[in-house]
């Protein structure tokens, strides 16, 4: 166990639990190693809270809890109760995110149910050697597990040390699952989908564009998914009434496309190719409804200029495929690109093209992936959705 002393006056924000203490606002480490757990005391020698340390992270202190704890499986089920308790309105879809990193107080852990299987990732060298006894909590909160996965294969990592890492933990997983979402089915795979296997954050933000289609008298019209992954805006869509056309740039993502618009008796209605949305040409302006929910363009703070000026261009390509009066859903799954950045792109772009646009309906991350009001990194997804015209 490490002993750490914040910087005087920095020890305020952990404890209002905002959960990061950063390398340059610690002034004493107590402790032989690189990482463990830790006790942050102020500079007065007051006990803060308990955390994970890490000397090679910029992050260096990340809150459990301001009270001492003992990592066993009993805090992990503690845990699991708590963040179980917050989702008990999910129970009957049997998919969502039961863990959800800081936000449930168990920061660089990530839990996705997908029914009877549960998919584990890890982000924090320090959660390794308690793998295990999370499985076995797990185990203990759940009667029907199937099987426990690890996803913590990544494209970035939050230390150097941190091993890549993707496989079976306990029991059995399929290469293939079908899993249901809002009356919609999905054939998703654990081992090879991107992150998890499914994006559960964009829930809610699929339910809206079938609502706005019925809102608007889009019925028999046409919808464009542009970053498509699976298809799941287009599925929503074409539930309430459109004819869409879905484009992702990963084919293996796109063929599982096809695959669930077979299984949800939407392949006449749902079209699907491979191609790089932003070299996206030959379309017609005869879209009514166009999505574009493209991955994280700005990874930190210093890409965000970067990352306003690439979601104006994604907004100015939507337009040159939009029939208006239209509806366009523009979202950012980045912290640093929030709703202002968004509102400026799509000024940006309607002014090119002598349009305006009107926001009719704001989506977040699901509920099953929680924002604290501490922590404002936990919000990072947001989606608006805006009626578009000519004056």
């Amino acid at each position: 166990m490490f002993v750490i002393k914040a910087k005087r006056g920095k020890e305020r924000k952990i404890k209002n639990l905002y959960p990061n203490l950063f390398q340059d606002e610690i002034v004493d480490i107590i402790g032989e190693g690189d990482m463990g757990l830790a006790n942050l005391f102020s500079a007065e020698d007051e006990y803060i809270g308990t955390g994970l340390f890490s000397r090679k992270s910029n992050k260096a202190f990340r809150l459990l809890s301001n009270k001492p704890v003992e990592i066993t499986e009993a805090f992990f089920r503690d845990v699991f109760k708590t963040a179980l308790k917050k989702r008990s309105h999910l129970f009957h879809s049997g998919c969502f995110r039961l863990v959800n990193a800081e936000s449930d107080f168990l920061p660089g852990v990530i839990i996705d149910k997908y029914d009877r299987v549960f998919v584990m990732q890890i982000r924090h060298p320090v959660w390794t050697a308690y793998k295990l006894l999370m499985v076995d909590a797990l185990y203990d909160l759940f009667d029907d597990i199937q099987g426990v996965y690890e996803r913590s294969d990544f494209e970035s990592s939050v230390d150097d040390s941190l091993q890549r890492h993707s496989g079976l933990l306990r029991g059995e997983v399929p290469n293939d699952q079908l899993i249901t979402e809002n009356a919609i089915r999905y054939k998703i795979s654990i081992p090879r989908g991107q992150k998890t296997g499914f994006f559960m954050d964009q829930r809610d933000n699929r339910q809206i564009a079938g609502q706005l289609v019925q809102r608007y008298n889009l019925e028999g019209s046409k919808g464009l998914d542009l970053f498509s992954f699976t298809g799941s805006f287009s599925f929503s869509m074409a539930i309430a009434g459109l004819q869409t056309l879905g484009v992702d740039k990963s084919q293996e993502d796109i063929d599982l496309a096809k695959e669930n618009a077979k299984l949800n008796q939407l392949d006449h209605q749902c079209r699907f190719f491979c191609n790089d949305v932003f070299e996206l040409s030959g379309l017609k302006p005869e879209y009514k409804m166009i999505v574009l929910d493209p991955p994280s363009l700005v990874k930190d703070k210093q890409d965000k200029h970067f990352g306003k000026r690439k979601f104006t261009e994604l907004v100015k390509k939507g337009l040159e495929f939009l029939e208006t009066p239209g509806i366009m859903g523009l979202c950012s799954c980045a912290y640093h690109i929030g709703i202002d950045e968004l509102e400026e792109a799509l000024r940006r772009g309607c002014e090119s093209f002598g349009y305006y646009g009107t926001i009719v309906d704001i989506g977040l991350q699901a509920s099953d992936h929680p924002w604290m009001v501490q922590i404002p990194e936990s919000l990072y997804l947001k989606c608006l959705w805006v009626y578009i015209d000519s004056v």
